[in-house]
């Protein structure tokens, strides 16, 4: 089962992807790679690395490139988030962050 969290919708649904840590589902990616949801209540502490994994993810040939427009169910340009992605590799956009392998 899925972590439940207020707020959270993760699916289990094709091209959908779930970042790991620890063996335990932390930040699940919907299909289209254009929302983020925290499984757990967003912390620097976990968000941190499980951006990082995404990102080798991704440039290990996982996907073709990600375009974040929300983040926790809100404009990812609005969210405490965005300083991590950027930190990480992603691009800030006039309305989303992109990571490109």
């Amino acid at each position: 089962p899925w972590p439940r969290r207020a707020g959270a919708r993760a699916a289990r649904v094709a091209g959908a992807q779930v970042v790991l840590l620890g063996g335990e589902a932390a930040l699940f990616v919907e299909r289209g790679g254009r929302t983020l949801v925290p499984l757990r209540e967003p912390d620097e502490s976990w968000l941190r690395p499980a951006i990082e994994a995404l990102v080798a993810h991704v440039r290990g040939g996982g996907a073709k490139r990600l375009a974040i427009e929300r983040f926790d169910g809100k404009s990812v340009l609005e969210s405490d988030v965005l300083p991590l992605l950027v930190e990480a590799g992603f691009l800030a956009g006039p309305r989303r962050a992109v990571l490109r392998p």
